[in-house]
Parts: structure tokens; sequence; C-alpha cells
């Protein structure tokens, strides 16, 4: 195993105190408004493409690569229009090969594509097999609006300081609830759309109490209503919203006939993404030129990455 990012402290070469990521995590969001301008469709093939290459034989990966990917893919999608829309796929791809490569220094582009043969498929069966130049172009203009911070502050971040606060100090205990809150409350979030105006910390603390239900009437949650760092309305929201989302998601399924076939899946990543009345077009030369800012200028490419100069952070609703 090569496991290279460590998600509860993204910038582990430095001492960062908790009160700078709590002023930072609003850099690392999808911009303002992003879960109201109608993203739910997109959004919903990319996170297709990415758990077909997920299922790629032979590669290794972990819940962490398909997080980063959807990470990478709000902030870049939120700020920038893709002019192409059959070029959709190549940058749901590449979200993830940057993802797998922040995760991993031994992952290889050129194994991934052996072994997946990721294709574009235009309107009318034209297809186009992705190579590692469409890869290596596109992987440039996603750093470049993401000024090449590819590790983020996520709701991973603020665990270790909430549980803190909660005087959850065993060290399997610990472990054990971060597992859990994890894979069953943070993953979910992070998968709806409705969750990506919530800042990474709240995220954090709603995804304890809802694993913690249990202690949700009690003093327990004390330290956490009086922490400076916490809005209370903000929590409020956030903890209904998951309420009401899981809600949705029971009365959906007992609707649902139980012999129902599942929905075909498409024949390939590109299927889950690609409009029906797109031209199509010949493969750019220039990744990046297929795709523009929305409202800005494209940005300049930075000569390195500073996790300590963040971009002015979006004001919150």
């Amino acid at each position: 195993m090569a496991f290279i990012l460590n998600l509860e402290n993204p910038f582990q070469e430095l001492e960062l105190q908790t009160e700078i990521l709590f002023q930072m995590e609003t850099g690392y969001m999808a911009a303002p408004g992003f879960f109201q301008n109608g993203n739910i469709n997109h959004r919903w093939g990319a996170q297709q493409v990415i758990r077909m290459l997920m299922e790629t034989s032979g590669l290794v990966h972990d819940p962490f690569v398909p997080f980063l990917a959807l990470n990478f893919y709000d902030r870049f999608i939120s700020r920038f229009v893709i002019l192409r829309p059959w070029f959709f796929s190549l940058f749901a791809i590449c979200c993830t090969t940057l993802a797998w490569k922040t995760r991993r220094n031994d992952f290889s582009v050129q194994e991934l594509l052996a072994a997946s043969q990721p294709r574009i498929t235009y309107v009318g069966g034209l297809e186009t097999v992705v190579q590692a130049r469409h890869i290596e172009e596109m992987e440039f203009a996603i750093l470049s609006v993401l000024n090449w911070r590819t590790r983020p502050i996520t709701p991973v971040c603020f665990m270790n300081f909430f549980m803190s606060l909660l005087g959850i100090d065993d060290p399997q205990q610990r472990q054990a609830l971060k597992e859990q809150v994890f894979e069953h409350q943070i993953l979910y979030m992070h998968r709806d759309i409705r969750f990506t105006r919530f800042r990474p910390s709240i995220i954090a603390v709603v995804g304890i109490m809802a694993e913690r239900e249990e202690d949700r009437q009690d003093d327990f949650w004390n330290p956490v209503r009086v922490c400076d760092f916490v809005n209370l309305e903000e929590m409020e929201n956030c903890l209904n919203l998951l309420e009401m989302a899981r809600a949705e998601e029971i009365a959906a399924a007992a609707v649902v006939p139980q012999n129902a076939p599942p929905p075909p899946a498409p024949q390939n990543a590109a299927a889950a993404v690609v409009p029906q009345n797109a031209p199509p077009p010949q493969v750019p030369q220039n990744a990046a030129a297929a795709v523009v800012p929305q409202n800005a200028e494209p940005p300049q490419v930075p000569q390195n990455d500073d996790p300590l100069q963040p971009r002015t952070p979006p004001q919150q609703e």
C-alpha cells in the first residue's frame, strides 16, 4: 500500500492550528448556489463515471479516492462551464485520476487506460478512445481552476477536534466512531448535492450527531452548542436536511416494486453523461479550451501549491 495523503491533516508537513482550518474551509467548498443551479443530473452522471472507474480490475483504491474526486468535481464545475458537453465525461475521468494520484503515489494512468479503456462517445455512435495526452491536458485545466489545491479541507479534518471536545478520548472508540461517521454519514451527505451548501466542519459535527443519535437530547452535546466555531442555525439546518433525506430515501424504497429490475448500466463511462443533441466534434488539441469560467476571468496558473494562501472564502447563505 502507498497511501500518501492523510485527509485528517492534508497539510501534514505543517503544524496548523484548528482555528486556521476553520478560517480556510470555505475556500475548499463548491461555489455558493451550486446546489440550486440545476446541476443534479450532471453530478449524478459524474458519480457514475467515478464509480465505474473504481471497479477497474487490478487498481487499488479506498473510499477516499471517489470522495476526493467528487470534491474536485464540485469545486471546478461550480465555477467553470464545460463548453463542449460531450467533453464532460473526460472531465469526470480526470477528477478521478487526480484524486487517485493525490491519494496514492504508485497510481498509473497508463494502467487505468489499459484496464478500463474509457471512451468518449459522440452522437451517432462515433467514439474516441481516451488517451494519456487527453488526461494530461484536462488534468492541467482542472488544476489551474483549483489553483493546484488538491489537498482539500474536508469534514474528515474536523472529526478529531469535535470528538476531543465531546470527551471521546479512548483511541479505539474514537477510531471506530470516525470510521462509522465517515462510512454511514459523511459519504451519504457527500453524494447529495444539497449538502454542498454546508461547511465541512458542519458536515463533520452533524455526522457525529447522527451516528450518536442516542445522545441527541443529552448534555453530551453542550460543548458543541457553545463552541465558537459552530453556527447553531447552520448545524440545525444541516441536521434537518439529513433527516429529511433519510426519510425521502425510506419513502422512495417503499414504492419500488420488490422485483423491479435495476436500470441498465451504460456501456461505458461516457454514456452516463453524453447529451443527446451534441454534434460529433473533433478531439480538441487543448483540453483547457473546453472550459470557461462562470462570470470570472480564467485564473493564472500558480507556481506552486501554497495551502496557506487560500482564495477569498465565498459568503455562506
